[in-house]
């Protein structure tokens, strides 16, 4: 009993032995193999490629910025006068049968220019003989409507606003009835007809 005691204890002992060594000497091995490398990792750019930037022409230098300067010149220029002419002007161009000049560019008004509104009230300041300064107080006003045809004839005639003075009244209504024509309408006036105002003032002295 005890011999096969003695030979179980052996043969367990000479196991763990082996065992022990056998650890041993492969952790021995493993200290000894060189450290393996890591992966190598390839790195690829996926952003697009950036434009390339246009050549320069030869013999072109930028100016720097500190070096320009900027102009405290002012530049004016004239502005375009227009010449109004004048009352006798108006006269000897109309009696004659010259308008004023107009080219193929011009286009048409809707509006009656400022020289045909003098021309007409002058032609009836010419015509309207006004009342003595002792009856009618200066300042006396009477407001008249007049239609023009495109040829210059008078369609109709009127009183507007009266001044409240008969004998005032009466003068502006004897020259609206002397007065049949006038100039012809303007060539860059638009219309077949036209509407024109005019205000006789009564003045300080009778002169136009």
């Amino acid at each position: 009993m005890k011999g096969l005691f003695r030979r179980s204890f052996r043969i367990s002992l000479s196991f763990h032995v082996g065992l022990l060594l056998l650890l041993a000497a492969a952790g021995w091995w493993t200290g000894r193999r060189p450290p393996s490398s890591p992966p190598a990792v390839l790195m690829v750019d996926l952003a697009p490629p950036r434009p390339a930037a246009p050549p320069r022409e030869r013999g072109y230098r930028p100016v720097p910025a500190h070096r320009i300067r900027r102009s405290t010149r002012k530049v004016r220029r004239r502005a375009e006068r227009v010449r109004v002419p004048r009352a006798d002007e108006l006269r000897r161009i109309l009696s004659e049968g010259l308008p004023p000049t107009r080219t193929a560019e011009t286009p048409l008004s809707a509006a009656l220019p400022d020289w045909y509104y003098a021309a007409v009230k002058q032609r009836l300041y010419e015509a309207w003989a006004q009342p003595p300064g002792s009856e009618v107080p200066p300042g006396t006003r009477v407001r008249a409507i007049l239609t023009v045809q495109r040829d210059g004839r008078v369609l109709e005639a009127k009183i507007a606003q009266p001044s409240g003075l008969r004998l005032m009244d009466d003068s502006v209504r004897e020259a609206l009835q002397a007065t049949t024509s006038l100039d012809p309408l303007p060539s860059t006036y638009a219309g077949n007809r036209a509407i024109i105002t005019v205000d006789f003032v009564m003045a300080a002295s009778p002169s136009l």
